[in-house]
């Protein structure tokens, strides 16, 4: 496809074969989920954890971590269909005051169990028999426990190991940085807000940089449940551009020429970039060095490492 046109109206030459410079980077967005953090161990294998723990009174030798995983697989692919962005148009908050999206983890979280109870367990459980087993592990908490553990009781992820490196390069340069080069950068994913509870248990946010938890202070985090779109929606990089970047009618707003939007999966986030019509430059953190991403690579950048970000930022800077 091809590259959106820059809305800049500077144009150094008109040489034919000689490129206008790019201008400098001053603002990275960047993913979450398996680009600054990822769960430790996976998602279904926690579940099946918590849920063979004995106070549930749930049957441990029918949810081992496979049927679980299935099921928990399931479940998501289910509830997406359903109610896409965590339920956030469909399904309403309850009177006490819960969230949209924590009754859809809810269902998730009680589809997984028993499913892999019944439809995982081959046959050695009904499906009648699994609800009538997981009611009283809903009322002793299941759900509350499993919800405690992938929010602000921070022990489901870890931090990858090149992003404390790369916050602290970018807050370096940052320090150096004259005429107005310093580079922001700001969380920017599909998730609900209870990661931002888990990025701050992770500590992310130090070293002066715009990724903290800052509440539902949108400066620091751009979640799609707040933006109203999904990755790959083009609307999804457009929003978090104005929220981001100074909003529209601002002459000192950032372009999206001086942007990176960094993520893990080459099309629903580097792809998905170029191809918003904001300008912003895709980048595809390839740390698996999976290749060329079946000939998807034009007008987007791949790196192996989040260093390789900093490597970008400063080409440009130089550049420019």
């Amino acid at each position: 496809m091809q590259q959106p046109r820059s809305n800049s109206t500077s144009s150094p030459s008109s040489i034919p074969g000689v490129s206008s410079p790019q201008p400098p980077i001053r603002l990275i967005l960047i993913d979450i989920f398996n680009t600054l953090l990822r769960p430790n161990p996976p998602p279904a294998h926690q579940y099946a954890k918590i849920a063979r723990h004995g106070r549930f009174s749930l049957p441990g030798h029918l949810l081992k971590d496979e049927p679980v995983s299935l099921a928990f697989k399931a479940a998501m692919k289910k509830q997406l269909a359903l109610h896409p962005n965590y339920g956030r148009d469909t399904l309403p908050p309850l009177p006490d005051g819960e969230a949209a999206a924590d009754r859809w983890w809810r269902l998730v979280i009680k589809e997984t169990i028993v499913d892999a109870l019944s439809v995982y367990s081959e046959g050695k459980c009904s499906k009648k028999r699994a609800k009538e087993l997981w009611a009283p592990a809903e009322r002793r908490g299941i759900c509350e426990e499993i919800l405690l553990r992938f929010g602000k009781g921070g022990q489901a992820y870890e931090l990858l190991e090149d992003v404390e490196p790369f916050l602290r390069g970018l807050a370096e340069r940052n320090a150096k940085a004259k005429g107005g080069r310093e580079v922001r950068i700001v969380l920017a994913s599909n998730s609900d807000e209870r990661i931002l509870d888990a990025c701050a248990a992770l500590g992310l946010g130090e070293g002066g940089q715009d990724v903290e938890d800052r509440g539902r202070d949108r400066d620091g985090a751009l979640l799609s449940y707040d933006l109203g779109h999904c990755k790959p929606s083009a609307s999804f990089f457009s929003e978090a551009l104005r929220l981001a970047g100074g909003g529209e009618g601002n002459e000192a707003a950032i372009k999206g020429e001086e942007v990176l939007y960094v993520g893990d999966d080459l099309h629903e986030d580097a792809v998905a970039a170029r191809d918003s019509g904001t300008g912003i430059t895709g980048v595809w953190l390839d740390r698996e060095e999976k290749g060329r991403g079946d000939g998807k690579m034009e007008g987007v950048k791949r790196v192996v490492s989040l260093s390789e970000v900093l490597d970008l930022v400063d080409e440009r800077q130089r550049s420019s």
